[in-house]
């Protein structure tokens, strides 16, 4: 995970999900880091949980991260989870699919071109949704996560990128522009 870690990003639900699944990721090697900066209180409140689940040797809580720090993240990852119950365009999400991470995304990160593209798992924002997700994850062959995150990594040169999202902004600002000349002020 890699963004504000807030409530509505669901990671108390994700570290008790991780705790469900314990056995089957420390068989698998897989490691959880949650990268971002914590919003009052809930650094210390996910902190206590990691603690008392005896999660320590498998997940990190690892702060904020900017610029290069950030970029190394990624690179450093083999999949990315948003189990957020509210994102307008899920930036950390669009990250990671341009560096072809396969990602696990809920309905409400509204991202559903990536699910449709085969380079995301959709999930629910619950314990039982972010397990089901997880064990998926976790079964799948390297070769596998690695073509879907080729997936999306297409996926956001095609429809993402800067170019073409300015291109369609000028659209937008055109189509705007052109129909209030014709506009009727009383």
């Amino acid at each position: 995970f890699l963004g504000r870690v807030t409530p509505k990003k669901h990671l108390a639900e994700l570290l008790e999900a991780w705790r469900r699944v314990l056995p089957l990721a420390m068989a698998t090697s897989w490691r959880l880091v949650i990268v971002g900066p914590p919003d009052a209180g809930y650094g210390e409140e996910l902190a206590a949980f990691v603690g008392a689940a005896g999660l320590s040797d498998s997940v990190t809580l690892a702060g904020p991260a900017f610029g290069d720090a950030r970029a190394a993240a990624f690179r450093a990852s083999d999949a990315f989870i948003l189990p957020s119950v509210s994102e307008g365009q899920p930036m950390g999400a669009l990250e990671a699919l341009s560096c072809g991470l396969p990602v696990l995304l809920t309905p409400q990160c509204n991202l559903p071109e990536a699910e449709s593209a085969g380079a995301a798992i959709d999930i629910e924002a619950d314990p039982q949704g972010i397990t089901a997700g997880l064990i998926r994850l976790f079964n799948m062959a390297p070769e596998v996560r690695r073509a879907m995150g080729e997936r999306g990594r297409k996926l956001i040169a095609a429809q993402f990128d800067w170019d073409i999202s300015a291109a369609s902004f000028e659209d937008l600002y055109w189509r705007v522009t052109t129909s209030l000349d014709h506009a009727i002020v009383a």
